[in-house]
């Protein structure tokens, strides 16, 4: 072989190795890229699931500061004065009372229209080791209001003949049963919110909401 030969096949050599060297790039780019995704995906999903759970937190958060809000003695008409509970605001009657908490019962509708807005979202996003905390939350909002409503219709009746109603909206009981919820909510989403949470709290399988 002359010094031609020699020269074209060093530049076939150069132009394979050239080729090889391409291919080896696009396997391994290939090879890369479903772990890419798939990690692109997770990282997604982790953010969604702790914006998800911020906006429950927030929801929740403030649905049980205005039950709590209502649930007060002092703010709500049912602080007794030194007086036995069932005793109290004999003056009232349950027209006044709910006229006076009239603003208040709008606040807690508002607030459970947004929980239940991210309720819908948490579907979406999160487990169902959610779910209890969130059916908890909406049980102890039936519950302060059916004790309100309790606690009004005691206003109309004659002294000593309904003296648990008072109990159920403004005694310890049902306050420390309002603390609980809330620790609850909060020790289950604030990691999420925070993206502390263990992977299994990431969407395992869809929950509704209630009615």
């Amino acid at each position: 072989m002359d010094a031609n030969d020699w020269a074209a096949l060093g530049s076939m050599l150069a132009g394979l190795g050239t080729f090889a060297a391409v291919g080896a790039a696009v396997w391994a780019a290939r090879s890369a890229l479903p772990t890419a995704l798939r990690q692109f995906r997770e990282t997604k999903r982790e953010e969604n699931a702790g914006a998800v759970a911020q906006q429950l937190w927030i929801a929740g958060f403030r649905l049980m500061r205005e039950l709590e809000a209502l649930a007060n003695p002092v703010i709500r008409g049912g602080d007794s004065g030194g007086a036995e509970p069932q005793e109290a605001n004999r003056r009232d009657s349950s027209d006044a009372y709910n006229r006076a908490n009239a603003d208040q019962f709008k606040r807690i509708s508002e607030a459970s229209d947004a929980f239940l807005d991210a309720w819908g979202l948490a579907e979406l996003h999160l487990s169902n080791d959610v779910e209890e905390v969130l059916k908890a939350v909406w049980m102890e909002r039936a519950e302060t209001l059916s004790a309100a409503g309790l606690f009004a219709m005691s206003l109309d009746t004659q002294p000593g003949t309904m003296p648990y109603a008072w109990g159920r909206l403004f005694g310890e009981e049902a306050k420390q049963r309002r603390v609980d919820c809330e620790t609850a909510l909060r020790k289950t989403l604030k990691p999420l919110a925070r993206h502390e949470g263990p992977q299994a709290l990431v969407h395992q399988g869809a929950f509704r909401p209630p009615k």
